[in-house]
């Protein structure tokens, strides 16, 4: 399906050059504004039109603030909540608007649609209970929902709905058996404004086509293989009906695996990306166009380092040693070159690698819960927590 699948198997190590004084990463700067004391718990990065980003976190004045990041300035800050609230996401909209989610300890999921000229739309409730909100957007301006409902102390079940580019929630569907027990829900635009959901049960995870109004379009086919457990998936798709899934498997020591997913819902080219006998786990995977790369961490005898493999297939040890916990993130651009962001320590630090790119790593200061998305013309913005701050960084 892409040079990822094909080219895996010929991937060979490339040596590491540590960034000079002509590395374009900038100075760190304040997202937050002064009083908008971020809760560190959650933060998240999306890129939008014309070279900017949106960017949202969890406040503690605050439920829920976002805020647009320019080339070279920033938008007011954005209240979306005035609650207190959890597990903020973003999700661009082919429209140029973002979809903002989160959850609110009660348990009920709200969302919010920050237009490209930072107007809000109004506050939908998607669910008065769930967890795990996954949306995709649509050209219209609506969006598919998808969330996971516990139903029992071993029960939980994937639902969706539709909501209008006015914010109506539509009718709500059950995707799955009553007596499923649904974790790691994702979700991806697929073709025929449907969209491609995926999530696992009893450890093996499984895919499911849906249409915009959130209903199954196919059956229920199985991703990953029997007898192996699933962790950490991650899902993506091209826009032609294919998709790619990535995810860690088993247990002693742990692998990382990837399966392309073709038009229809067969299964290609099951591949380990991971190193043979090293436990790997925390992939981030990103696709634009056909291309895609996946970053994860791998815990050596000498330490955990960040590991990544470009659209062309080449693997690469991306960051230093250090202690385990890194949580990489990755973006990708239009060319096919790759950004990277981690957690070493209490530093946080980036490279950007991949497709003729000289591999360059950069320090950016301190915090936590890093993230990183790029546009397509090659601008990245890296964002993360110091304190109660929420801090970024531009790459131009």
């Amino acid at each position: 399906m892409r040079a990822l699948l094909l080219a895996i198997a010929a991937a060979a190590l490339v040596g590491i050059t540590p960034t000079t004084a002509h590395a374009a990463w900038g100075p760190a700067f304040d997202v937050s504004g002064p009083g908008d004391a971020s809760t560190g718990r959650s933060n998240a990065v999306v890129a939008a039109p014309r070279n900017r980003f949106v960017v949202a976190w969890t406040s503690r004045r605050a439920g829920v603030q976002a805020r647009r990041i320019g080339p070279v300035g920033a938008g007011r800050v954005l209240t979306l909540e005035t609650r207190r609230a959890e597990n903020v996401r973003l999700w661009p909209s082919p429209t140029g608007a973002t979809v903002t989610t989160w959850t609110r300890p009660d348990g009920a999921i709200r969302l919010r649609v920050i237009r490209p000229d930072d107007r809000l739309g109004p506050a939908t409730t998607v669910t008065l209970s769930g967890e795990n909100v996954v949306a995709v957007p649509r050209r219209d301006g609506s969006m598919t929902i998808a969330w996971i409902a516990r139903t029992g102390p071993q029960t939980a079940v994937v639902r969706a709905r539709r909501i209008s580019a006015t914010g109506r929630p539509g009718p709500v569907t059950t995707l799955t058996a009553p007596d499923a027990d649904a974790h790691d829900l994702l979700g991806a635009a697929d073709i025929d404004d449907g969209a491609m959901l995926a999530w696992t049960t009893g450890g093996i995870l499984h895919g499911l086509r849906v249409t915009a109004d959130g209903a199954p379009a196919r059956p229920i086919f199985q991703i990953s293989g029997l007898g192996e457990t699933v962790t950490a998936p991650q899902l993506t798709t091209d826009g032609t009906g294919g998709a790619t899934a990535v995810w860690v498997q088993g247990a002693g020591p742990t692998t990382v695996q990837e399966v392309a997913i073709i038009s229809d819902d067969k299964l290609s080219g099951l591949d380990q990306l991971s190193a043979p006998g090293v436990p790997a786990l925390a992939p981030s995977l990103a696709f634009r166009g056909l291309s895609g790369i996946v970053v994860w961490e791998e815990r050596r005898p000498g330490g955990a380092v960040v590991v990544g493999i470009d659209a062309d297939g080449r693997r690469s040890t991306l960051s230093r040693p250090g202690a385990p916990g890194l949580r990489p993130d990755t973006a990708i651009d239009r060319a096919g070159r790759g950004f990277a962001v981690w957690q070493r320590g209490r530093a946080i630090e980036v490279a950007r690698f991949g497709h003729a790119t000289r591999l360059r790593r950069t320090s950016l200061g301190s915090g936590a819960n890093p993230h990183v998305a790029a546009t397509a013309g090659g601008r990245a913005l890296a964002v993360w927590v110091q304190g109660t701050r929420v801090r970024a960084a531009r790459f131009t």
